[in-house]
């Protein structure tokens, strides 16, 4: 249901954070920063705190999506026929449902935002005012008071979460976790010409799995994929994986669990590569005590998202559609750059 945040430390993020605003060819209308763009309950969300989150969240995403995807990403189609922006609408529109919805609920867990809390909610606000220009903090709504309220929610859905995951057994044993590490060296079996992927002749497919088991026998002979990978100078590559892992092709996960340390698969045909795999350790303790950590987080996620779904569908978000509908991504550039420290 939901990616955790680090909510609290966003407080530190936003306070140094000074974001460059540039208006796109077409034209919006300005944001009334008081219209109410929805209602939860008792709560009424105003078009100022909806726009400075949906920037906010857009300028962790701007300058990332633009290099792998290109400019003019956010208009681009995806699988469920929507686009990126408004897949990130959507997703603005999901968490501001659910943060006013925990408001709703402190007093079930005791959770209270301490008068040291809003100090420093306070002086974040002002110090993000105070890093940004006046066209920018309009453009995204920037007011302090809005800033502020924007940061009282984050640290409410922090404190929530961890009140609401207090009694999650986090105890995660070595067995449940283990992880192990090959390492791969893998070949495409498609190639690039004039721009466009082109699929290998079977004649080039069978020269290049000979080219793999020639480097399979070798590697083998050297005893180190790694080792004879540094000597021919090719590169290779290590993944840490359980049975269950997706990380790669599952062929390559199926083949090397069945490996023991330091044995060698054969050739692994999957759908679009071929792979030499080398199991390099049974047991890797610094990626089994990552895996523990991701278990006992994903046991609080799932703790949290039975109680919260169940709060949600009993509060629902009524949406004013034309006020939601003036908070346009595409015609803004917003980029976020984190002031160095003196």
């Amino acid at each position: 249901m939901k990616k955790i945040m680090k909510r609290l430390a966003a407080l530190a993020v936003v306070s140094t954070m000074t974001l460059t605003t540039l208006v796109g060819c077409a034209t919006t209308s300005s944001v009334d920063n008081s219209e109410v763009v929805a209602t939860i309950g008792d709560s009424q969300v105003t078009a100022g705190v909806a726009n400075f989150y949906l920037r906010y969240q857009q300028s962790g995403m701007e300058e990332l999506y633009e290099m792998y995807f290109g400019e003019g990403f956010w208009t681009a189609p995806l699988t469920d026929g929507s686009t990126y922006a408004q897949n990130l609408k959507d997703q603005v529109q999901k968490s501001l449902h659910e943060f006013y919805v925990l408001e709703d609920h402190m007093a079930e867990y005791n959770v209270t935002v301490t008068d040291e809390e809003l100090a420093e909610i306070d002086a974040t606000a002002e110090a993000f005012v105070a890093a940004n220009s006046e066209k920018v903090l309009k453009a995204i709504s920037g007011e302090k008071e809005i800033v502020a309220e924007v940061l009282r929610l984050f640290v409410i859905n922090e404190k929530m979460f961890q009140a609401m995951t207090a009694d999650v057994n986090t105890e995660v044993s070595d067995d449940e976790a283990a992880q192990k590490r090959l390492r791969y060296y893998s070949k495409n079996k498609t190639t690039s010409e004039n721009g466009s992927t082109v699929e290998l002749s079977e004649d080039e497919l069978a020269a290049l799995k000979t080219e793999m088991e020639t480097v399979l026998n070798d590697a083998k002979a050297n005893g180190s994929l790694e080792a004879y990978g540094e000597e021919h100078e090719i590169e290779t590559y290590t993944l840490t994986f359980d049975s269950e892992s997706t990380a790669t092709a599952k062929e390559v996960i199926e083949a090397a669990d069945k490996l023991k340390e330091g044995e060698f698969s054969e050739v692994i045909d999957t759908e679009y590569l071929y792979y030499v795999v080398q199991l390099e350790s049974e047991y890797d303790q610094e990626a089994t005590d990552t895996r523990k950590a991701e278990i006992a987080e994903e046991r609080k996620v799932e703790a949290y998202s039975l109680i919260a779904e169940n709060w949600l569908v009993e509060t629902k978000m009524e949406l004013n559609q034309e006020a939601w509908d003036k908070l346009v991504v595409e015609v803004l550039k917003v980029l976020a750059k984190e002031q160095k420290e003196k």
